[in-house]
C-alpha cells in the first residue's frame, strides 16, 4: 500500500472514527443528571397527617386509668418528636378544668406549655380527644434486580442503587418533617463554649507550675552558690 492509498483510507475512516468517539463520550455524560439521582429514583414520600387520641377521664376524681395514661404518654412524646401544630385539646364546657389538669400533666412530661390549646367543644360524656398535625413518611420498597449488574455503555444507575440509603433514613428519621422543612436552628448556649475556652487544663497547668518552680528553684541555687563564691 502506497503513501498516497494510506492518506485516501485514512480520510475515509476518520469520520466514521469521529462518530464512534461522540457516541462514546455521550455514553459516559447524561442529558439529564437526575436520571442518575437515587433520591428521585426511591424517593421518600412525606405526608401530613392528623394524629389523635380519645381519653376517657373521670370528672370526679380528674385521673385517667392506667392504660389511658399509658396511650397519653405515648401521644405525648410523638407530639414532642414530630408535632407541626398545637395540640389541641378538646373538651365540653363544663370539664375544662379537667383540660387544664392536663395540660399541666403535659407540660410536666417535656411538652412546653405555649403549645397546649385547651378548647371547650359541645359533646356529651366525658371523653377528651386530643390532636395534632405531623407528618408520616413512607419509605421505598427495595429489592428491585431488574437491572443488569454487568457492564453498560449507558452508564445508568442499576434499579436498586441507593434504595437502602433512602429506606433506612425513612425508618429512622424522628421527625418526617425535617425531610420536608427544617426546622430552624435554635441558639447555641455560650456557657460551655466559654468553659471549654477559659477552663485552663489541669495537667497543663500541673507542668507549668512544674516548670515554673524548677526554673525558680535553679535560678535561687545559682545565686546561692554565687554569692558563697565571693564570700
Amino acid at each position: 500500500m502506497t503513501q498516497k492509498t494510506l492518506h485516501q483510507t485514512m480520510e475515509r475512516v476518520r469520520p466514521l472514527l469521529a462518530i464512534a468517539l461522540i457516541v462514546v463520550l455521550s455514553a459516559c455524560s447524561s442529558s439529564d443528571d437526575r436520571a442518575h439521582d437515587y433520591r428521585i429514583s426511591h424517593p421518600l414520600k412525606v405526608a401530613p397527617e392528623t394524629v389523635s387520641v380519645a381519653l376517657g377521664v373521670t370528672t370526679e376524681t380528674m385521673s385517667l386509668n392506667s392504660a389511658d395514661e399509658n396511650r397519653l404518654h405515648l401521644f405525648a412524646r410523638d407530639f414532642i418528636n414530630r408535632g407541626r401544630s398545637n395540640l389541641m385539646v378538646s373538651v365540653s364546657p363544663s370539664s375544662i378544668h379537667v383540660g387544664e389538669r392536663l395540660r399541666a400533666l403535659l407540660v410536666s412530661w417535656g411538652v412546653r406549655g405555649d403549645s397546649i390549646s385547651v378548647m371547650p367543644v359541645l359533646k356529651q360524656g366525658e371523653i377528651i380527644e386530643m390532636s395534632f398535625v405531623g407528618y408520616k413518611v413512607t419509605p421505598p420498597e427495595c429489592g428491585d434486580w431488574s437491572s443488569g449488574s454487568n457492564f453498560n455503555w449507558t452508564n445508568k444507575n442499576h434499579s436498586n442503587f441507593g434504595c437502602s440509603v433512602q429506606r433506612n433514613m425513612g425508618l429512622m428519621v424522628a421527625d418526617p418533617g425535617d425531610l420536608k422543612n427544617t426546622q430552624p436552628m435554635t441558639n447555641s448556649p455560650a456557657s460551655p463554649s466559654a468553659d471549654a475556652i477559659y477552663t485552663p487544663d489541669p495537667a497543663a497547668t500541673t507542668s507549668s507550675r512544674a516548670l515554673t518552680e524548677g526554673a525558680s528553684t535553679g535560678i535561687t541555687g545559682s545565686a546561692t552558690s554565687a554569692a558563697t563564691t565571693g564570700q
